[in-house]
């Protein structure tokens, strides 16, 4: 799930910490490459770990899903 910040070089064993603006751009990027699930499970690592999603996570998560025609998936996922 989270591949995508990984590969950017932020882990648990790393002394980076993602925030907004790291986690926005990835999870855009999933939607780049319909990579829906990727993004849904980014904007929910982002919560889990204190980040606060600002207006660009969420449109881009919401065009990730939307893309993937997964609107249902996503309702559940906000809930």
């Amino acid at each position: 799930m989270a591949a995508g910040v990984g590969s950017l070089g932020c882990d648990a064993a790393d002394s980076c910490s993602a925030d907004v603006i790291l986690y926005s751009a990835v999870i855009s990027a999933c939607e780049k490459s319909q990579q829906w699930q990727q993004a849904l499970g980014l904007f929910a690592l982002m919560q889990q770990t204190d980040v606060l999603p600002d207006v660009m996570s969420y449109n881009a998560t919401i065009s990730a899903v939307g893309n993937g025609q997964q609107w249902q998936q996503a309702s559940i996922s906000w809930r």
